[in-house]
């Protein structure tokens, strides 16, 4: 398995992703605009890299890899908003992965952090404002100027974008059993339960999701031993997520004991993937990201 999230995009290995529902579009698009080709060359020279390693590593030429954009194109675009996940599919990406809460009057919305913030011309709690009070919010102007105006998305304008066009990574950030259940009937509300995977850390979450529709596809996080083990006892999932703080070696080896794949999602700025190590833990290979 190979993965890699430089921060603008993931980047993993299809066949982890066989819960996925693949899509025939062609993995790169032509753009005319510059920060399209920006982008796209970049995407292209991640890709280059990630080809080199699978072969110095012995992979088959044969695997394809999927490209998640991470909060969309967030690099030349408002980070959870309409234009950055409209580029992310102008550019030919696999997947979106969007950041899902729920404001005080139970509608789902995109934002990565608890407030408003950091990405808004606001300040605030965005379970504690109403959808009004979020709506008002510009999304786009601390971006940039030529982004004024740009709104905070609900989760049904994003599933409506993405249907039929790109598979959708949901980071559910909030998981009460309210939210829960907004989140699954808006999945199948628009058809989304095929191309969509729900990534998350709590079992009472997953519980509550596998209830209202088994057939939705679920990423836990690995979190810690004792969870872990709850969670391939209760889910048998068939991905496992794993960040900096859970990827060790007793987690990796409990997820390759039951016979999940691996999806490893680390930030940071080392480029030399670590090969060796990663070997002596898994008859696959994680890498370290590479940013460039």
């Amino acid at each position: 398995m190979f993965s890699v999230n430089t921060g603008m995009l993931h980047c993993v290995q299809h066949d982890i992703f066989d819960v996925f529902t693949p899509f025939t579009a062609p993995v790169v698009t032509i753009s005319t605009g510059k920060e399209e080709l920006s982008l796209l060359r970049r995407s292209i020279r991640i890709l280059m890299l990630m080809g080199f390693f699978l072969a110095a590593s012995g992979f088959s030429q044969s695997r394809s890899v999927a490209v998640i954009a991470h909060r969309g194109a967030h690099i030349h675009y408002p980070e959870n908003t309409i234009p950055a996940f409209e580029a992310a599919i102008r550019m030919g990406a696999d997947f979106i992965e969007c950041d899902v809460r729920s404001t005080s009057d139970g509608k789902l919305v995109i934002m990565h952090n608890a407030t408003v913030n950091a990405t808004t011309n606001g300040a605030g709690t965005v379970r504690q404002m109403t959808f009004e009070q979020v709506r008002a919010l510009d999304a786009g102007v601390k971006f940039g100027a030529q982004f004024a105006a740009t709104k905070i998305p609900t989760f049904d304008e994003v599933l409506d974008l993405a249907r039929g066009r790109i598979g959708v990574y949901v980071d559910a950030k909030d998981m009460q059993p309210a939210f829960t259940s907004a989140l699954v009937g808006a999945l199948k509300r628009h058809g989304m339960v095929s191309d969509a995977v729900v990534y998350g850390y709590s079992v009472a979450f997953f519980q509550e999701v596998a209830r209202l529709d088994p057939q939705i596809r679920l990423m836990p996080e690995a979190v810690n031993q004792s969870m872990l083990q709850k969670t391939i006892q209760l889910f048998q999932p068939r991905v496992i997520a794993f960040s900096d703080f859970d990827f060790k070696a007793p987690l990796i080896s409990l997820a390759r004991q039951a016979n999940a794949k691996i999806y490893v999602d680390r930030l940071g700025l080392r480029i030399i993937p670590r090969v060796g190590r990663q070997r002596s833990i898994s008859t696959q290979t994680e890498f370290r990201p590479i940013t460039l």
